[in-house]
């Protein structure tokens, strides 16, 4: 009966020392698993800020290029109304002189 428990005893003590090699192993994946999450956040950061300094040089460039496009427009549009102007202006002037005249 001793040798029994005996018996028992050791394969408990060797249940305990496989449970705890278990242990201490699955805890070492675990922290490998987490420090490789870890680096995975840093990286997917990395690259998500990388994206956003590009679409935001992107967003400057093209704004920067409808600027000068609506000022460009907004010169030729001056322009052309300016012409518009000065021919109402010469139009009128050589009306004012055939009134002049005909009143003469």
């Amino acid at each position: 009966m001793q040798e029994k428990s005996d018996k028992n005893f050791k394969e408990s003590k060797q249940d305990i020392k496989r449970m705890q090699l278990e242990i201490a192993s699955s805890r070492t994946d675990c922290s490998q698993n987490f420090e490789k999450m870890q680096a995975d956040c840093k990286q997917m950061q990395a690259e998500a800020r990388l994206r956003s300094e590009e679409m935001q040089e992107k967003s400057d460039k093209n704004f920067q290029e409808s600027t000068k496009q609506i000022q460009a427009e907004l010169i030729l549009s001056n322009t052309k109304s300016d012409e518009r102007f000065e021919k109402m202006q010469a139009d009128f002037s050589a009306s004012h002189e055939n009134v002049k005249k005909n009143a003469d």
